[in-house]
Order: structure tokens, then sequence, then C-alpha cells
């Protein structure tokens, strides 16, 4: 299906081109026909693109948790002990530093859809 775009939009830009002057009546211009061809180069380069992405992410999304693991380790091993000294100097402070730090998963897990009531008895 990409190709049959790339194809179709180079013959639109090479008859456009051909045509240019009497295109002109229509509001048509060469910088037009040159963001088209633009266009569809920048098409032609990303069309392997999602292929590409996919292995990219793949590889990213197993490097994660390792990563995050870091992060978790720098937070408790560094900037948690920084935080110490507030915890009777200022308190508010101390308590609203490690609030912050609490993770709130919102997954996107929903709860089913409530089923309606069923109607009463007829008497």
């Amino acid at each position: 299906q990409g190709n049959a775009l790339e194809s179709t939009a180079e013959r639109v830009a090479n008859l456009a081109n051909d045509n240019i002057a009497a295109l002109a009546a229509y509001g048509v211009t060469a910088a037009n026909v040159t963001a088209l061809n633009t266009a569809r180069t920048t098409f032609q380069g990303i069309q392997t693109s999602p292929r590409e992405l996919v292995a990219g992410c793949k590889a990213l999304t197993q490097s994660l948790s390792e990563l995050i693991a870091n992060v978790r380790s720098f937070f408790r091993n560094e900037i948690d002990k920084i935080m110490t000294p507030y915890k009777k100097s200022n308190p508010d402070f101390y308590n609203g530093y490690f609030a912050a730090r609490v993770i709130v998963n919102r997954a996107a897990s929903h709860a089913a859809p409530k089923k309606p009531a069923p109607p009463p008895p007829n008497p």
C-alpha cells in the first residue's frame, strides 16, 4: 500500500510540474509541488520505521526494570539520606518529600460495569 501511495504522489507531482502554469488558476504553486515531493521523500524514509521502532521499544522495555531498580536504589541510598536532618527540623517538608515519593499506579484496569438492578416484581 505504501508503494502505491508513493507512486501516486510521484505521478501527481510530475503531472503538476508539467502543467504548473495551468494549475496557477487553481492556486497550485511550485511550492506546493515541492512540498508534495518533500512529503513523499519523508514517507519513503519512514515507511520501514514501524518495524524498527518495535524492535527498539522491545529492547528498551527489557532494560526498563534494571533502570527502575537503579533509580530506586539512588533514592534510597542517596537522596533519602539527605532528607534525614529535616525529620526533626522541618517535619512537614520531610513528610511531604516521602509522601511525594509514593508511586501511585494508575494502570489501565477499570472496574467492571455495574449490572442494572432487576426490575421490581409486579404484584
